[in-house]
């Protein structure tokens, strides 16, 4: 088979040493963010929910790239390492 479509569909790699760092960001950033959030002297731009969704986001889409059979394909493929 060829090796593109062999690392595209193959499975996704729960890598621990990945996960390691981006769950304690994560929890980290959740945890100061509710902590400025329940204060009532602080702006309440500082804690906003689109901030958070973004930071969350940012966090999934970081994890899917390294995890992912895109990373294999990045070393293959142009557009893959550029996605």
């Amino acid at each position: 088979m060829n090796p593109i479509i062999q690392a595209l569909f193959s499975p996704w790699e729960w890598r621990f040493e990945i996960l390691r760092i981006l769950i304690p960001l994560a929890a980290l950033y959740v945890t100061g963010w509710w902590r400025l959030r329940k204060r009532r002297d602080s702006n309440a731009r500082l804690a906003s929910m689109p901030r958070l969704i973004s930071y969350l986001s940012g966090m999934i889409i970081l994890a899917t790239a390294l995890m992912s059979p895109i990373d294999a394909l990045g070393g293959q493929l142009f557009f893959m390492h550029m996605l």
